[in-house]
């Protein structure tokens, strides 16, 4: 079974670029397969509108399980079948969603997780998993059921910094792990996928964006000062005396100008500037942190932001807090019990990138990359515990979980999963480790490890160890192919041909130009999201034990309908089919006690039922025409067969009775009266457009 997760960061975009890409690809596989059937090589009208996509998930091998982050799709959208190149309806695949429904309008069409299950694979799904109402709305996460095992498809909040973004992430998290807790004591296996907007380890995030304790470095130095022999070195003796230990330089450097920098920084405003794009002279606002130092000289620290918070929030060094709800203590006097604040990141801990650049535009100190590599490696100077940190550890320690890509890849070097595109950081690949799939201990066995060039981390044209921080360099840059975003503005370059088949596989896959299934990651196209796609690929094993199929899904389960708001709305012909079905047996049961008490016995009759066909919409015309124009032509026909009926009757009783056709009756018979419509003649005005035969209106159309 092959899993794979991505963050598309707004899916419509994504399919939109993937159309682009890959329709003319797409059209001409479907003419030349021998499979095709002959209506889809004429015509092109009945392609399904999400072919392109189609197609490019038959190149990533077709996963069995297809889990989708930051949809941004709406549930209006897809319950009135308005969403995005019909992407509710993927062949072969059933969808399961779940959409921001929240109280606030304004945040509606934000989030948002959708998983694809093959068609037969899922008994039920839902889209309210957690059991809080609050976070179920947000369209977070999403549960489809598969019999043996569970699929968690989540899209944690980011809550970075601290306060109530903090707080908030905390307690989403607490309510996945209770539903975790809640499907394990089902008997389920758990697996949970999706970004997580955590970077479990260092390895799991750029060297440059650990951070430095620098209030540690302050205190070490200070101490090795304050010794019997104290003296600071400069970094390469052993020490001089016995008291004394020999200090790297970069620790004493920073000792010495860390009170030039925080009066620096306590000038930091966000200036607004204006870039612009030299291709296309649009112009852009934005904003850059500046300070203003000692010889009243201005200094901007960074890079253009869009917002003013983003833009200093690089350089806020307070103690960050938070809020937890499940911890209180009573409040000094009064007594009164209040949630316990904690302390999320202690004071002056600072990213290294962030901290070189202060030293060389605020100190006139540079440090060389081998500096930083040394201080990026200095672990008891790094940070790298957090209140997020512990929970992944907790749930993988608590809930016997495992994280597949390091049991398979353990000393894989730069391997991320996302970047900030805004600054290019995917062309250094300066990025972090936040999107996941985990599964459940005794699944272990399961995981398929191949250490065949199929099982291998996606290294593009790179030749070499495809564990080095080289190898990543070259998957996430397509070996140079992928074009970054000029920072004047203007969005990110369309790739070359060359550069997108490299996200089927080294060298742009296999002979068909397919992508070999594996566990590990998918370099996706940097146009299509600012996240990469991850796979998990389990053997034969877990599909004869936990995947049997095919599987019913359970449609009268309320939670299921939720899930599928593209399937809520029934057809106008199922519709009329129905009303048609009641009145036919009224019909019947009417005639046949008729019959029976003129005769006073059983009599059968054969009855035809006529169907109402609605027709598809053509432009310009109305769904009121269109019924019009079916119960129209439904009504000439029955009036035709009423004045045929007629006639035949009127001819039989004339060859029967010649006496009685030759005989003037002395009363005149009453004329006979035309036969009633069968429906309001306002119905049967003559439609504007002809109709197409066996093709369906749903009632969303109207």
């Amino acid at each position: 079974m092959l899993l794979v997760s991505w963050n598309v960061a707004g899916l419509s975009t994504t399919l939109s670029k993937i159309g682009t890409d890959f329709s003319s690809a797409s059209i001409a596989y479907q003419k030349s397969s021998t499979s095709a059937s002959a209506s889809t090589k004429s015509s092109s009208k009945k392609r399904s509108r999400s072919h392109a996509f189609s197609y490019y998930l038959r190149r990533h091998n077709n996963p069995d399980i297809l889990c989708l982050q930051e949809h941004k799709i709406s549930h209006t959208s897809l319950s009135s079948r308005s969403e995005p190149f019909g992407c509710a309806d993927i062949e072969g695949y059933d969808s399961f969603w779940s959409c921001n429904v929240c109280s606030d309008s304004s945040k509606r069409g934000f989030n948002g997780v959708v998983t694809y299950a093959k068609s037969g694979t899922v008994l039920s799904a839902d889209s309210r998993p957690l059991g809080v109402e609050e976070m179920d709305r947000q369209g977070r996460c999403i549960l489809t059921n598969h019999g043996s095992f569970v699929v968690f498809n989540v899209y944690i909040p980011l809550g970075s910094g601290s306060g109530e973004g903090l707080t908030t992430k905390l307690n989403f998290l607490r309510a996945l792990k209770n539903a975790i807790e809640g499907q394990k004591f089902k008997g389920k296996k758990v697996i949970l996928v999706g970004d997580l907007n955590i970077a479990h380890t260092v390895k799991d995030r750029h060297w440059t964006f650990r951070n430095v304790c620098v209030d540690k470095v302050l205190t070490e130095v200070e101490a090795n000062r304050n010794c019997e022999d104290g003296g600071e070195g400069d970094g390469d003796g052993d020490g001089d005396g016995e008291g004394r230990h020999t200090l790297p330089k970069w620790k004493v450097q920073l000792f010495q100008h860390w009170k030039t920098l925080k009066n620096a920084l306590s000038t930091i405003e966000a200036v607004s500037t204006t870039t612009t794009n030299v291709s296309n002279g649009k112009t852009f606002n934005r904003y850059r942190a500046r300070v203003t130092l000692e010889n009243d000289r201005k200094v901007f620290l960074g890079k253009h932001e869009e917002t003013k918070n983003e833009c200093l929030g690089y350089y806020y060094f307070k103690a960050r807090t938070y809020t937890d709800e499940h911890e209180q203590h009573a409040d000094g006097e009064d007594e009164k019990v209040l949630p316990k604040v904690k302390v999320a990141r202690a004071q002056n801990v600072i990213s290294i990138m962030i901290l070189a650049d202060l030293m060389t535009k605020i100190a006139s100190v540079e440090w060389d990359t081998a500096t930083l590599r040394t201080i990026s490696n200095s672990f008891e100077s790094i940070h790298t515990r957090s209140p997020t940190i512990d929970w992944l550890n907790d749930v993988l320690e608590s809930q016997d979980m495992m994280d597949p890509f390091r049991h398979v890849h353990p000393h894989a070097a730069h391997r991320f999963t996302c970047w900030n595109q805004m600054t290019n950081r995917r062309y250094d690949n300066m990025g972090a480790r936040i999107d996941y799939t985990l599964v459940d201990k005794a699944l272990v066995h399961c995981v398929d490890n191949d250490e065949t060039a199929r099982g291998k981390l996606r290294s593009c044209f790179y030749e070499g160890d495809d564990k080095s921080e080289e190898a990543a360099l070259h998957a996430a840059t397509a070996s140079g192919n992928f074009v970054g975003a000029g920072y004047e503005g203007g969005g990110i370059a369309c790739a070359s041909t060359k550069a997108l088949k490299t996200q089927f596989g080294n060298n742009g896959g296999d002979k068909d130009g397919n992508d070999a299934a594996h566990t590990g990651i998918i370099y996706t196209a940097p146009q299509y999201s600012d996240h990469v796609g991850v796979s998990l690929l389990l053997n034969n094993q877990f599909d004869e034990r936990y995947y049997s199929r095919p599987m019913t899904l359970d449609l009268k389960d309320g939670a299921t309908k939720r899930a599928q708001p593209h399937k809520m709305q029934k057809s106008i012909s199922s519709f009329f089919a129905s009303a048609s079905a009641s009145a036919s047996a009224s019909a019947t049961s009417s005639t046949a006690a008729k019959r029976k008490g003129r005769s006073g016995g059983s009599s059968s009759s054969s009855i035809s039922s006529v169907s109402f066909k609605a027709a598809k919409k053509p432009k310009g015309g109305s769904l009121l025409n269109h019924f019009c124009a079916s119960n129209s032509s439904t009504t000439s026909s029955l009036a035709s067969l009423s004045s045929s009926s007629a006639k035949a009757t009127i001819k039989k009783r004339e060859s029967s009775s010649t006496l009685a056709s030759n005989t003037k009756s002395k009363l005149k018979p009453k004329p006979k009266p035309e036969p009633k419509p069968l429906v309001n003649s306002f119905f049967a005005k003559p439609a504007t457009k002809k109709l197409k035969d066996e093709e369906e209106l749903t009632i969303s159309d109207v």
